[in-house]
C-alpha cells in the first residue's frame, strides 16, 4: 500500500519523496534549447499533481505510457502557489506491484445507502410503465453493479468510483423538490430521465486503472449507447406506449441542453428543460466542491483557473474568515475611544463635585483610561502588523512603524484601475502548439510592453503573467483544421498575483493551404497579427491577434501544418473586465 498520498502534500513540501502514482497524462515538450522534457500529470485516489522531468529524459521517454503505474523519486515544492514534483528518476511498475484501490478516487458515501435511496424513489412511481422500465435496469445484475461503480464523467464532475450513482441520487432529490414547487411537472417522467440520462457512462468510460474512454464510448458517446439500452429494456415491458417511449428518448438526447454541448435536440417540454438545468447545476456544484478540495492547502481566497467552468473560484468560507477579526479590532478601538472621550468630557464635573482629593482622583481616572486606550491601540496594531509587514524588509524602529501605520489608510485608498478593453501584450516563456499542448494546460509569460493608465506605467515590462490553453486540436482531427486557443489568467504586479478576465473564444477558423489568423471575442472579427518570429525560420507565422473586442490568442496556420508558437512569441490579449491594482 502507498505510504504517501497527494492529500498530504502540505506536510511534505520542499522534501524529496519516493512514491508511486498512476500516469494521468504524458506529454513530451521542448525546452528553450530544443531538448525534450517530460510534462506529466500524476494521480492517486486523493488527487492529481503536475510533474516535470528535466534531466535524463531520453532514458524515460519510452519507459512508460499514459495509464501506467510508475514509481518516482523527486522534489515536492510549490510553483505559483501550486504543488508540483520535479522528478529525478522513475521506473514503470507492474500490476502485481500496486493496489488499484490506491489510485482511483472513490465516493466517501455508502454505496448501499445511495442505491436504497434510489430504489425508494422508484418504488413510489405512479406510472406502471415507467416504474417497470427503471426496475428492469435496476434488477439487471450487470447493469446494477456497473451503475453502482462507474464515475459520472472522466474529469469534469463526479469523477470518482461511485460518482454516477452519487450524481443521480442528488438529481433525484433536486427533481423531487422542483416537482413540489411546479405541480404541473410529471414527476415519474422527470425521475426516469434523471435515472437514464447518464446510464450509458457505464459503457462509455473505462475505470479499471484510471478514467478514460472506451473505443465504443469514443465512437458513439453515451447518449447513443443509452438509446440502445432503453430500446432493449422497453422491449421487455408489455404494452409500453410509443408516445411515452418518444418522451424518454427526448429526455436522453436533449439533456445537455445546447447544440454546442452535444445535444442533437434542445429541450422541448417542461420535464426535459428541468432535467437539463438540474443536471447542469449538480455537475457545476460538484466541480466547484472538488476544485476547493484539491486546493485545500492554498493560502489565498481565490483558486487557480478551473478549465471546466472557465474561471477562477472564490472560496467564500476563507474570504469571510477575516471579517470577525477585523470586526473585533474595530470594536476594541471604538470602546477605547468612547472611554477616553467620556473621561475628558466628565473631567470638569469630577473637579466640581469632589471637593477633597478630587483632582487627584480625576488624574488617576484619566491615567487609567489613557493606559487602557493605549493598550488597546497597541493590541490592534500588533494584530494588524502581519498584514502590512514585508518579511524581506529590514526591521524599523517603533516610531517608524507607527508612522507607517498612520500613513497606511492613506496608501490603501490609492488604487489604479486598468480599464476593460486594454490590450496586454506578453511573450511566451515556452513553446505552445495545437499538437504539443492540451486543453487546461497552463503557460508562463512576461509582459512584452508596459501597461499604462493616464500616461503612467502601472504594469512594467517583464512582469510575470500566466495563462491557460482553452482548446488545442491538431491537424487532421476535423477536415484538416488545426486550432490553438489561449487565454491570459493572471498578472503579477509588485509581488501580488492579480486574476484577469479576457474575452472567451467563440469559434476557431479553418486554414487550408494558406496562412490564417482568427481572433473571436465579444463580437470581434479578424484583428492585427502583431507577433513576430523569435529564432524561427523565414515564413513561419507566429503571434496573436489584437482585434477590436478580442481577448483570446488567435489561431495561426502555416499551410496545412499544425499551429506552432515558439517560446518568445508575442501574444496580445484584451481585458474583458477592469483590473484594479493597489
Amino acid at each position: 500500500m502507498k505510504d504517501f498520498f497527494l492529500a498530504d502534500c502540505a506536510q511534505h513540501e520542499n522534501k524529496v519523496l519516493t512514491s508511486s502514482f498512476v500516469v494521468v497524462s504524458k506529454q513530451v515538450k521542448p525546452k528553450k534549447t530544443g531538448e525534450p522534457y517530460l510534462a506529466l500529470t500524476l494521480g492517486d485516489r486523493t488527487g492529481q499533481v503536475e510533474a516535470k522531468m528535466w534531466d535524463n529524459v531520453e532514458d524515460a521517454l519510452d519507459a512508460f505510457e499514459q495509464d501506467d503505474f510508475i514509481k518516482i523519486k523527486g522534489l515536492l515544492n510549490k510553483y505559483k502557489n501550486r504543488f508540483q514534483i520535479t522528478i529525478h528518476k522513475l521506473r514503470r511498475l507492474g500490476d502485481s506491484e500496486v493496489d488499484f484501490a490506491d489510485y482511483l478516487p472513490k465516493t466517501t458515501k455508502d454505496i448501499g445507502e445511495l442505491w436504497q435511496t434510489l430504489a425508494g424513489f422508484v418504488a413510489n412511481f405512479q406510472d406502471p410503465c415507467l416504474k417497470a422500465l427503471v426496475e428492469a435496469f435496476m434488477s439487471d445484475p450487470d447493469i446494477a453493479e456497473a451503475y453502482r461503480t462507474a464515475p459520472a464523467a472522466k474529469t469534469l464532475h463526479h469523477a470518482y468510483i461511485g460518482g454516477l450513482l452519487d450524481h443521480v441520487v442528488s438529481l433525484f432529490r433536486s427533481c423531487d423538490l422542483i416537482c413540489r414547487n411546479y405541480p404541473q411537472i410529471n414527476r415519474d417522467l422527470l425521475l426516469t430521465g434523471a435515472f437514464l440520462h447518464d446510464i450509458g457512462k457505464i459503457h462509455e468510460l473505462a475505470y479499471n486503472r484510471s478514467f478514460s474512454y472506451t473505443t465504443r464510448g469514443q465512437l458513439l458517446g453515451h447518449m447513443v449507447i443509452e438509446l440502445e439500452m432503453v430500446h432493449a429494456k422497453i422491449a421487455q415491458v408489455p404494452n409500453f406506449p410509443s408516445e411515452l417511449k418518444t418522451l424518454v428518448e427526448h429526455l436522453i438526447i436533449s439533456h445537455h441542453g445546447q447544440y454546442e454541448f452535444g445535444s442533437p435536440k434542445l429541450p422541448m417540454f417542461p420535464e426535459a428543460l428541468v432535467l437539463h438545468y438540474l443536471d447542469d447545476l449538480d455537475s457545476k456544484m460538484e466541480s466547484m466542491r472538488a476544485h476547493f478540495a484539491r486546493e485545500v492547502c492554498s493560502e489565498g481566497v481565490w483558486t487557480g483557473y478551473n478549465p471546466s467552468l472557465a474561471r477562477p473560484l472564490l472560496n467564500t468560507a476563507k474570504f469571510l474568515e477575516k471579517k470577525p477579526a477585523d470586526s473585533r479590532m474595530w470594536k476594541l478601538q471604538l470602546l477605547a475611544r468612547r472611554a477616553l472621550h467620556t473621561t475628558i468630557a466628565r473631567g470638569p464635573i469630577f473637579l466640581v463635585n469632589i471637593p477633597n482629593g478630587g483632582n487627584r482622583m480625576r488624574s488617576r481616572w484619566i491615567k487609567l483610561t489613557l493606559g487602557l486606550y493605549l493598550s488597546l491601540v497597541l493590541i490592534a496594531c500588533s494584530n494588524k502588523a502581519p498584514e502590512s509587514t514585508d518579511t524581506n524588509q529590514p526591521a524599523t524602529s517603533t516610531t517608524n512603524t507607527a508612522k507607517t501605520q498612520q500613513a497606511k489608510p492613506k496608501a490603501a485608498a490609492v488604487s489604479v484601475v486598468v480599464p476593460a478593453g486594454t490590450v496586454v501584450t506578453v511573450r511566451l516563456g515556452q513553446a505552445l502548439g495545437s499538437k504539443i499542448s492540451t486543453p487546461g494546460e497552463t503557460f508562463a509569460a512576461t509582459l512584452a510592453s508596459p501597461v499604462t493608465v493616464g500616461g503612467n506605467t502601472v504594469i512594467p515590462i517583464g512582469a510575470n503573467a500566466s495563462g491557460i490553453v482553452v482548446d488545442a486540436k491538431p491537424l487532421g482531427k476535423f477536415k484538416g483544421a488545426a486550432t490553438l486557443d489561449l487565454k491570459l489568467t493572471s498578472i503579477n504586479v509588485n509581488g501580488a498575483d492579480h486574476n484577469v478576465e479576457t474575452s472567451a473564444l467563440i469559434r476557431t477558423a479553418k486554414g487550408k493551404g494558406k496562412r490564417t489568423a482568427t481572433m473571436i471575442g465579444g463580437g470581434a472579427g479578424l484583428g492585427a497579427l502583431i507577433g513576430g518570429l523569435a529564432g524561427g525560420g523565414k515564413g513561419a507565422a507566429i503571434g496573436a491577434v489584437a482585434g477590436a473586442g478580442a481577448g483570446t490568442a488567435g489561431t495561426v496556420f502555416t499551410g496545412n501544418k499544425d499551429v506552432v508558437l515558439p517560446a518568445e512569441s508575442a501574444l496580445s490579449f484584451r481585458l474583458n473586465q477592469p483590473l484594479e491594482l493597489r
